[in-house]
């Protein structure tokens, strides 16, 4: 379940292995994640964590600052276009 909760994380020393596996310390733990897939605007990631889908966005600082003031991206139904 989504919380929207925005937290900050400290990681250390990632690696990739085998092209999709991501080593790295999470807040000081040695945790392992699978790449799953990104998006053309470089900010959204999908990682497979524990067994579950993790949806993410990774945001340069400066961008993290002017986000919220951004709108919204407005979703275009391309469900009848040829």
């Amino acid at each position: 379940m989504a919380s929207g909760v925005t937290k900050r994380h400290n990681v250390e020393g990632y690696n990739f292995e085998y092209n999709s596996l991501v080593t790295m310390k999470l807040d000081g733990q040695e945790e392992i994640i699978q790449y799953v897939s990104n998006h053309n605007d470089g900010i959204k990631f999908n990682f497979d964590f524990k067994g579950n889908n993790v949806k993410l966005q990774v945001y340069e600082e400066k961008q993290y600052k002017y986000k919220h003031y951004m709108p919204e991206p407005k979703f275009i139904d391309s469900a009848k276009v040829i």
